[in-house]
């Protein structure tokens, strides 16, 4: 038969519809919420005038609105906390987390999962060796082989430490995050900080930013992709290469169709050099430039306010004469 249990009263039946708790910690009521714990099995041990409570089988932490599973759990009445193990899973204003172990501390309204972390939300899924959530503010802080998964956008971002806000959708990861775009032609970006704003379809790369995406290399201080737009902003310092040729200026913006490179534009003291027909090297600069792709190969370039170049032979040949 499963039991019903209030801290700190021993077992106490709980009728339909909810009961007014009566008693102390640890299983009474928390913050106006019902604070109730069921098991298949409970045994009771009092260690130096603690109360700890084991339980065995189908263990359900109900607070409010969150619910705790797992298959054994340990509870201790003086600091109101649950220690659960085996297929733990918690479940929170639709968000679901899973692990193999938990712990739940009722006063600070905290939840830790441990040992091969998933969490569902929608679209998204979020994967680490440990992470600790705040219920009064719904964020979640990872830690360990941390990655946000996002399916609809085919999006990845991994480092070692994140967090992630569920009230305002902002994702945050440090320690060697990196960005994995898997719609259409792969694409890689390194960083020393990335953030995900998933209300605004914006993801934010900052520090030593390295995108990889086939023969294209770039490189800048922080990268802003709007995913809605097909539309990523390259600031400080910001150089793109392919091979020999390459563009740089105070700001790049990238604008893509179906995840295909379409246009570069180059916006302040910009500057662009190329591979010529022949062999040698155009190196154009003005205060803008514009370049149309086709298959991501360049086709068209459009130098605008002062424009100036320069024709750079082939190594080992001389200008020729008259």
């Amino acid at each position: 038969m499963r039991l019903h249990l209030l801290l700190s009263i021993g077992l106490v039946l709980l009728c339909l519809g909810g009961a007014s708790v009566v008693g102390e910690e640890p299983f009474a009521e928390g913050r106006e919420e019902p604070y109730v714990v069921t098991a298949d099995r409970v045994d009771l041990e009092v260690i130096e005038e603690k109360t700890i409570t084991h339980l065995t089988g189908n263990v359900v932490v109900t607070h409010g609105e969150a619910v705790l599973t797992g298959d054994e759990a340990t509870a201790y009445e003086e600091s109101a906390l649950a220690r659960i193990r085996g297929n733990v899973k918690l479940v929170d204003q639709g968000v679901i987390f899973t692990g193999r172990q938990g712990i739940y501390a009722r006063d600070e309204r905290r939840a830790e999962l441990l040992d091969e972390v998933v969490i569902v939300d929608r679209e998204k899924t979020i994967t680490a060796d440990r992470v600790t959530y705040l219920r009064d503010t719904r964020m979640a802080t990872a830690y360990g082989d941390v990655c946000i998964s996002n399916s609809e956008r085919e999006a990845t971002v991994c480092g070692g430490h994140g967090t992630y806000d569920f009230a305002s959708a902002h994702g945050m990861m440090d320690q060697s995050p990196r960005i994995v775009l898997t719609r259409g032609r792969p694409t890689v970006i390194e960083a020393e900080r990335a953030e995900v704003f998933d209300d605004e379809n914006i993801a934010v790369a900052t520090g030593s930013v390295v995108v990889e995406r086939e023969r294209v290399e770039a490189r800048c201080d922080r990268l802003t992709y709007y995913s809605s737009e097909e539309r990523a902003v390259l600031e400080g310092h910001p150089v793109v290469k392919e091979g020999a040729n390459w563009l740089r200026g105070n700001t790049i913006e990238l604008i893509f169709a179906e995840n295909v490179l379409t246009e570069a534009h180059v916006i302040g003291s910009a500057r662009c050099s190329h591979e010529a027909e022949g062999g040698g090297l155009n190196e154009v600069e003005g205060d803008s430039i514009r370049v149309t792709f086709e298959s991501e190969s360049a086709t068209r370039m459009v130098v605008g306010g002062q424009a100036r170049g320069i024709y750079r032979l082939p190594q080992g040949e001389e200008q020729p004469e008259g």
